[in-house]
């Protein structure tokens, strides 16, 4: 003969309740981190090409402050063209435009892009600072100022 099933036969009764939605959010809170991992990730590896087209830029003007303009202008093109918004974007030029014709000289060009990350809603999830470099060859042989 058996009786009925008392709660103290099986303690652990009614514990997939309890233990289902903490599982859930874990899982939740879990993906939102991979997502961000990810989309900082990509945004770093869009930024080195962004900084590959404005040394690319800077390269193909005759002076310093020409040369600044113009991969300032193509970082931006290229943010705007690859969805990346920077809450602040700053891009540095240096190179020898100084030297003499049949000279070997190099442009490098440093993107710096504080990339928005508030968007997330994201607990700790804070805009994060990026940077790449990118050198690029000046024509040997043009004239320069």
């Amino acid at each position: 003969m058996t009786g009925p099933r008392r709660a103290r036969d099986h303690p652990d009764r009614g514990s997939a309740v309890v233990e289902l939605p903490l599982m859930i959010s874990a899982l939740i809170v879990l993906g939102l981190l991979i997502v961000t991992a990810g989309r900082i990730e990509q945004a770093h590896n869009l930024l080195a090409g962004v900084a590959g087209d404005a040394a690319r830029a800077a390269s193909q003007a005759r002076s310093q402050a020409d040369a600044q303009f113009a991969a300032e202008h193509e970082a931006v093109v290229s943010l705007t063209a690859q969805n990346i918004t920077c809450a602040h974007l700053a891009v540095r030029v240096t190179g020898t435009f100084d030297a003499a014709p049949g000279t070997p000289a190099t442009v490098t060009a440093t993107v710096h892009c504080t990339l928005v990350l508030h968007d997330l809603h994201l607990p700790g999830a804070t805009d994060r600072q990026l940077s790449a470099s990118a050198t690029d060859p000046l024509d040997t042989w043009s004239s320069r100022p």
